[in-house]
C-alpha cells in the first residue's frame, strides 16, 4: 500500500479546514465484516477464504474461483497515481510514453502525470480490465492522495490534478459498474464523488502506525487520531463502510486487543498487520492444529512387522486427548523417507512414536529435519524413547535440545529409586514403581519441568576410568521443556492384564502445556445444537438368523416389529449383500426373496437410513495385516460356488455393495451412502480411497469400551484413523460383541455396561457422543434383546440431539478437515463444509458475541465449557467478548432445525423432519415472548434467565419475538 506520513498530515489539515460534507445515502451499504491485505506474490489461501473482503496484487497466485465459492470477494490493488519501480508493468508504461513528474522516495515509485490523456486509457483498459478478466471483484484504489504531492511540486496545476483523480475514479465506476471500489482515504475528493461511486473507504494508522525511518511501531499523534476519528464517524453516519488498517507488532497481544476494540467502537472493520503488508495478521493468522506423528520402519533394515497408524502408541493414548484439545493427527511412515517440509505450515508439532525404527542411514537427515521444525517453533514430543540409535545423531540432537548425561555408562547395578515425582500428573491410573528397565543416564534441560526422575547406581562404561565405579545415574523419564517434552518408557502405559491397560500419566494434563487447548475454538462432533449427539446403527450380521425371542421369525423381523418400527430417532441399518442374496454357504435355496422383502420393509421406514455392511463380510481387509492374522479361520463368509467369488475385492465389497442396496433394497429417494466396515474393521487405504472418490462415507473401527470391566482412558478410541492420506471414521462406541466376551456371555449385563461407557465419556469431559451400536443377532436371545431395550430406555431419559450415522461420519470428517484462522484478538474464522457445526471453548475465553459473529446461531454452557453452534455455512466467524450485548439465540435443539432469521430480539426457525424440543435464550427474564407457530400466535413467558422451552412437531415454522407485539 502506498502511503506516507506527509500525505496524512496534509489531508488532516485540509479536512480540519474544509469540513467537507458527503452526499447522504438513503439506504445503508452493507459492507463486509472482515478485511485482509496481502501484497505478497503467493497469498495464504486460507487467509483469503477466512475474510469477506481481500486486497491482493493483480498478478498474485490465487484461486479466485475457489475463494468465490466461499462467498469471499477479492479486490485487485490498483495504484492511480504512482508506479512502483518493481511493478511488472513499468516498462510497458514507459513504452507507451506515459509521462512521469518525479518520484516518491518513501516507496521507491514514480509519480505519474495523471492529467495525461494516455494515462486514463492505460489504467482502465490495460491494468483494470486485465484484473477483471482474471476474475477480480473490483479494485482497491491506492495513491489517491498523491495528487496532492503532485500539486505541491506543480501548484499551478493543483486543480487539474484533483479533477483528473476524480475523473479516474468515476470512469472506473462507469467502466465497471458492477465491481466494487474501495478507496484508500481520499477525503478531500469525497465531496465531489457520488456516494454510490464507492463501496467503502479505508483509513490507515488511526490509532497505531509505523515510522519507516526508525523502523518502530508507534502511536498515532492524538491530533491526527481525533481528526481521522471524526471522519470515520461522519462516513458511518452516511452509511459508508469504513475499514481501518493499523500497524501493531504481533508480540503486543494486549495492545492488539485494545486497538481492535477501539476501531470496532467506531463501527469500522479493523485489520491489524505489519508494514510489509505480506498478509501477516498481527492477532494470529492460521491456527496450526495438526500434529505429525513419525512412526514405522525401513523394511530393508528393521526386522519388524509393518506398523499401521492404528497400531502406534500415539494413536492408542495420545490422539483422543489431543482431539479433545482441538488437534488432529497425521501419520508419516519413516520408511518412506523424510516428510515434505513444505507441507508443515499447518502443524503445531511432531511426535516420535514409541515403536519407531528410524532408517539408520538417514538418522542424521532426520535430526536436521527435526531440529528445523523445532527452530520454526513446532513442539517436539518423544514418546517411549529418544528414537535415535546413531551416536553422532543423538549427540547433535541432545546438544541442540540441551539434554545432558553420559550415555557411555553401563547398565544399572542396583535398584532404581524415585528422585522426583509430581503426583498432580502421575499415579493417574497406575502407580509408578521405580524400575531399571529402559534406564538411560540422561537428564532433561535445566529449565525443564520434571515430573518423574529416577536414580540408580551404574556400572562404568567401556570408556570410563575405574574411579567412576560408584557412578550414580539420573534418568528424567517424564518432563516438559521449552521445545516440547518427553514421556519415556517404561512409564508410558501399564498392562495390568490382557484386557486392561492403564496410564501412569494423566494425558490431558501432560499434553495441554505442550499443545495448549483453549487457545482457539475446538471443532467438536460430539455435540450438535448444544446437546450431546446421539446416533444408533446396526451391522448386518445375523439378519437371517432365527430367534428365540419370537420363535419362527428371523432377527430382522423381530427388530422390525419390536424396535425399529416405533423408534423415536433415526437409525442407520446395514445389510450384508451376500446374506440378503442367499449366497452364504449355510443358506437354503430360495432364501433371498424373503430376506430382500424384509430388508425393503425396514428401509421404507422413514427414519431408517440404509447402509451396506459389505458384500461378503471380510474379517481381514488387508492381506498383510499381521496384527490380526491367526484370529480368523477365513478371510470372509463361506460362500456358495455359484457366487463366483474366491478373493476379496475392495470395489466389490464397498462401491458395488452400496450400489446393490440402493438399486434393489432402498427407496429411490434415499440411496445407501455409508459403508460400515466388517470383521477387524481395518480397511486398506485403497478401499477408503475408493469410497471417498465416489462420494461415499465410511464408519466402524476404534475400540471404545470403558466400564468397570474395562477401566482406563486407554479404552476410549480416537475419532478417526489417518491411513496413508485417507480417513477412516471410527464408530463412537463398541458393539455388543465386545461387551459380551465375543458373544459368549453374559448377554444381558454384558452389553448393558455400555451405559457406563456413555456416562464415563460424558464426565468429567464429553469425549464421545452416545452411540448405540449392535448387530441383528442381538435379537437372537431374550436376555440380549432385553439389554437392548434397557439401553434404549436409558437413552430416552437423556437430553440428546439425534442424527444418523452418515451425518455423524460427515461431521467427523469435516471436523478433521476444519481450518481455523485467527483474524482478531478474540475472533476466529472457521472454514469447512458446514457438516461440522459445533465449536467448543472454555468459559475463560469469553462469551460468543452473536452481534459481531457470522453464522453463529447460539451456544450452550456445559460445565466449564461453552458449545457454540453454527447454521451450517462454510465460513463462520466467531467473535468472543467479556460482556456481549443481549441477543436472542438457540441454546439447544434435540433435532435438526434451520435458522431463517436471527436478530437481537427475534428468531425465525424452521423445524425440519422430526419433532423437536427447543430451548431459546437471550431474551429479557420473566417477560412475555410472542410465538407465531405456523401462522398461529401465542404468548409465553421466559424464565428468570430469559430462556424459553418449546416442544414442537415436525415441519413447523416458528417466529419468536420479545414482547407482545405482532
Amino acid at each position: 500500500m502506498q502511503r506516507s506520513l506527509f500525505s496524512l498530515r496534509l489531508l488532516c489539515g485540509f479536512i480540519a479546514a474544509s469540513g467537507w460534507i458527503a452526499a447522504s445515502a438513503e439506504e445503508p451499504k452493507a459492507g463486509p465484516t472482515s478485511l485482509y491485505l496481502d501484497y505478497s506474490p503467493r497469498p495464504n489461501p486460507d487467509h483469503l477464504l477466512a475474510h469477506e473482503l481481500n486486497v491482493i496484487q493483480p498478478g498474485a497466485e490465487c484461486d479466485l474461483a475457489g475463494i468465490h465459492q466461499s462467498g469471499s470477494r477479492v479486490l485487485a490493488y490498483l495504484s492511480l497515481a504512482e508506479i512502483a519501480e518493481s511493478a511488472d508493468y513499468l516498462e510497458e508504461a514507459i513504452s507507451r510514453d506515459i509521462p512521469f513528474l518525479g518520484s516518491n522516495p518513501d516507496w521507491n515509485s514514480r509519480l505519474v502525470d495523471i492529467t495525461s490523456p494516455d494515462w486514463g486509457p492505460f489504467l482502465l483498459e490495460t491494468l483494470a480490465a486485465s484484473a477483471i478478466e482474471k476474475g477480480f471483484d473490483g479494485f482497491f484504489l491506492d495513491t489517491v492522495d498523491s495528487h496532492q504531492r503532485l500539486a505541491e511540486q506543480f501548484p499551478e496545476q493543483a486543480e487539474s490534478f484533483r479533477e483528473a483523480m476524480i475523473d479516474l475514479i468515476e470512469n472506473l465506476r462507469i467502466r465497471f459498474p458492477d465491481k466494487q471500489l474501495l478507496i484508500n482515504r481520499g477525503f478531500d475528493l469525497l465531496p465531489d464523488l457520488e456516494t454510490e461511486t464507492l463501496d467503502g473507504v479505508l483509513v490507515e494508522s488511526v490509532f497505531r502506525g509505523f515510522d519507516p525511518a526508525s523502523g518502530q511501531f508507534l502511536q498515532t499523534d492524538p491530533t491526527q487520531t481525533a481528526l481521522l476519528t471524526d471522519q470515520i464517524q461522519f462516513l458511518r453516519s452516511r452509511k459508508i463502510p469504513v475499514y481501518v488498517v493499523d500497524y501493531v507488532s504481533p508480540e503486543e497481544k494486549k495492545l492488539i486487543r485494545e486497538t481492535e476494540e477501539k476501531i470496532r467502537s467506531l463501527d469500522a472493520v479493523p485489520f491489524l498487520t505489519i508494514p510489509r503488508l505480506d498478509g501477516t495478521i498481527s492477532a494470529g493468522g492460521k491456527v496450526a492444529r495438526r500434529i505429525l506423528v513419525l512412526f514405522g520402519h525401513d523394511p530393508s533394515e528393521a526386522e519388524s512387522s509393518r506398523i499401521w497408524p492404528a497400531d502406534t502408541t500415539a494413536y492408542a493414548i495420545l490422539q483422543m486427548p489431543l482431539e479433545h484439545l482441538g488437534y488432529e493427527l497425521d501419520y508419516h511412515d519413516v520408511g518412506k523417507g523424510l516428510p515434505a517440509v513444505g507441507s508443515l505450515d499447518d502443524y503445531a508439532g511432531v511426535i516420535l512414536d514409541e515403536e519407531i525404527h528410524l532408517p539408520f542411514h538417514q538418522e542424521n537427515d532426520f535430526v536436521d529435519w527435526i531440529l528445523a521444525q523445532q527452530k520454526e517453533g513446532r513442539k517436539l514430543l518423544f514418546l517411549g524413547s529418544y528414537a535415535f540409535s546413531d551416536s553422532h545423531a543423538r549427540d547433535r540432537l541432545f546438544a541442540q535440545l540441551e539434554i545432558t548425561g553420559n550415555e557411555e555408562t553401563g547398565l544399572p547395578t542396583g535398584p532404581a529409586t524415585i528422585a522426583e515425582i509430581d503426583e498432580t500428573l502421575l499415579n493417574f491410573e497406575a502407580k509408578v514403581v521405580p524400575s531399571t528397565r529402559d534406564f538411560e543416564n540422561l537428564a532433561a534441560p535445566e529449565d525443564a519441568r520434571v515430573f518423574l526422575s529416577l536414580t540408580a547406581d551404574l556400572a562404568p562404561g567401556p570408556d570410563l576410568p575405574v574411579e567412576h565405579e560408584d557412578l550414580r545415574g539420573r534418568y528424567d523419564a517424564i518432563y516438559h521443556a521449552s521445545w516440547g517434552g518427553a514421556l519415556l518408557s517404561p512409564y508410558v502405559v501399564f498392562e495390568a492384564s490382557e484386557e486392561t491397560v492403564l496410564q501412569f500419566v494423566d494425558p490431558f494434563s501432560f499434553l495441554e502445556p505442550i499443545f495448549p487447548g483453549g487457545r482457539f475454538p475446538a471443532p467438536d462432533p460430539t455435540t450438535r445444537d448444544g446437546l450431546r449427539v446421539f446416533y444408533t446403527h446396526i451391522d448386518g450380521d445375523g439378519f437371517s438368523s432365527l430367534t428365540s425371542v419370537d420363535p419362527g421369525k428371523t432377527c430382522a423381523e423381530v427388530l422390525f416389529d419390536r424396535i425399529l418400527r416405533d423408534l423415536p430417532w433415526p437409525i442407520t441399518v446395514s445389510v450384508v449383500e451376500a446374506e440378503i442374496r442367499g449366497h452364504m454357504l449355510s443358506q437354503p435355496a430360495g432364501a433371498s426373496a424373503k430376506l430382500s422383502e424384509i430388508a425393503r420393509r425396514i428401509f421404507q421406514l422413514p427414519h431408517v437410513e440404509p447402509a451396506s455392511h459389505s458384500y461378503s463380510h471380510p474379517y481381514l481387509w488387508i492381506d498383510d495385516d499381521a496384527e490380526f492374522m491367526g484370529l480368523y479361520d477365513s478371510r470372509n463368509l463361506a460362500l456358495k460356488l455359484q457366487a463366483g467369488y474366491s478373493e476379496i475385492d475392495a470395489e466389490r465389497e464397498t462401491i458395488d455393495s452400496l450400489s446393490y442396496v440402493s438399486r434393489h433394497l432402498a427407496p429411490a429417494e434415499k440411496p445407501a451412502e455409508l459403508l460400515l466396515w466388517s470383521g477387524n474393521c481395518r480397511p486398506s487405504p485403497e478401499a477408503l480411497r475408493l469410497l471417498r472418490s465416489q462420494g461415499f462415507e465410511n464408519m466402524n473401527g476404534g475400540n471404545t469400551i470403558v466400564c468397570d470391566r474395562f477401566p482406563g482412558l486407554f479404552g476410549i478410541a480416537p475419532r478417526t484413523v489417518s491411513w496413508d492420506g485417507e480417513l477412516q471414521i471410527n464408530a463412537a462406541n463398541q458393539n455388543e460383541f465386545m461387551y459380551t466376551n465375543g458373544w459368549m456371555g453374559p448377554t444381558w449385563n454384558g452389553f448393558s455396561q455400555v451405559i457406563e461407557t456413555f456416562e464415563r465419556t460424558e464426565e468429567p469431559r464429553r469425549l464421545k457422543p452416545v452411540n448405540v451400536y449392535y448387530h441383528f443377532y442381538s435379537a437372537e436371545r431374550p436376555d440380549a434383546f432385553a439389554a437392548l431395550e434397557t439401553i434404549y430406555a436409558w437413552c430416552r431419559e437423556q437430553e440428546l440431539h439425534a442424527m444418523t450415522a452418515l451425518q455423524f461420519a460427515r461431521a467427523t470428517r469435516d471436523s478433521f478437515q476444519t481450518r481455523l484462522v485467527q483474524t482478531g484478538a478474540r475472533r476466529w474464522t472457521a472454514l469447512n463444509q458446514g457438516q461440522l457445526r459445533t465449536f467448543r471453548i472454555p468459559t475463560r475465553m469469553g462469551t460468543p458475541d452473536l452481534a459481531l459473529s457470522e453464522g453463529v446461531v447460539g451456544f450452550h454452557h456445559h460445565g466449564d465449557e461453552i458449545y457454540l453452534h453454527t447454521d451450517g455455512r462454510r465460513r463462520v466467524s466467531i467473535q468472543l467478548s467479556d460482556q456481549p450485548s443481549r441477543h436472542a439465540r438457540l441454546e439447544t435443539a434435540s433435532a435438526p432445525t434451520r435458522m431463517n432469521l436471527l436478530s437481537p430480539s427475534e428468531l425465525e426457525i424452521q423445524v425440519l423432519d422430526r419433532p423437536t424440543t427447543l430451548v431459546l435464550a437471550g431474551f429479557l427474564p420473566d417477560s412475555p415472548v410472542r410465538i407465531i407457530r405456523n401462522e398461529i400466535s401465542e404468548t409465553h413467558e421466559t424464565d428468570a434467565e430469559g430462556r424459553l422451552r418449546i416442544h414442537t412437531p415436525a415441519s413447523t415454522r416458528l417466529a419468536i419475538r420479545q414482547g407482545n407485539r405482532r
